[in-house]
């Protein structure tokens, strides 16, 4: 009996182990409430308090978590979502590797056009383009688009593998960390509606450590 309760305890164990590796995600921007937080509007390497500039401001328009979501209108390269990490969150971009965001762009009737999204990581690294690691839920790439007569309302999750900086980082903890996106379209479609910033693990390590286990989800403004 004593061997089956050792079996028990240490089964246990490992339950617990695979539970927190897979409730490792970290919201880092749900925008209920219209708290900026850490969040900001992002030009030339200053960052205004999220809300200050009328082309990103905060909207119960159209969520994909909550209430409360991003709009952005007016969308090009000086338009930069930025978000700059305190030191908890710097921990949990280092125990992550993978960043996800969704993007709900409303009906349109507009013909041919596209928008699409860069991804930068400014750190003690350097300033970091990881624009090329961008993928989404259409199996696409950073940049969605319409055909002729536009579309329904469409919500797309983007996926930025940032594994690349960790090795950069090499599971040190940086002195400032802040990750900025630089929204761009054609100005033919030019809003949207970006919420549930989080960060994960990489789905290959969920699906091994114990995809589907319950774990509460850590949320960081």
């Amino acid at each position: 009996m004593p061997r089956l309760n050792s079996l028990t305890s240490t089964s246990t164990l490992a339950v617990a182990a695979l539970a927190a590796v897979a409730s490792a995600e970290v919201t880092i921007g749900d925008f209920e409430g219209a708290d900026p937080g850490q969040w900001g509007y992002w030009s030339s390497g200053l960052q205004t308090p999220l809300g200050d500039d009328p082309t990103l401001e905060f909207s119960a328009e159209d969520a994909t978590s909550g209430a409360m979501s991003v709009k952005a209108t007016n969308m090009g390269y000086d338009q930069n979502l930025a978000y700059a990490a305190d030191f908890d969150t710097r921990q949990d971009f280092l125990n992550n590797n993978t960043l996800l965001f969704d993007v709900v762009f409303p009906e349109t009737t507009d013909s041919g056009f596209w928008e699409l999204f860069e991804i930068v990581f400014n750190s003690d690294e350097g300033f970091n383009d990881l624009t090329a690691s961008v993928t989404n839920s259409e199996g696409g790439t950073n940049q969605v688009g319409w055909g002729s007569g536009g579309g329904a309302r469409r919500v797309v999750t983007f996926s930025v593998d940032y594994s690349s900086q960790l090795a950069l980082w090499n599971g040190e903890d940086m002195s400032y960390l802040e990750l900025v996106i630089s929204l761009n379209n054609d100005s033919v479609h030019n809003v949207a509606y970006l919420d549930n910033f989080r960060l994960v693990p990489a789905p290959a390590s969920i699906a091994m450590l114990g995809l589907g286990l319950a774990g509460a989800t850590r949320r960081r403004r």
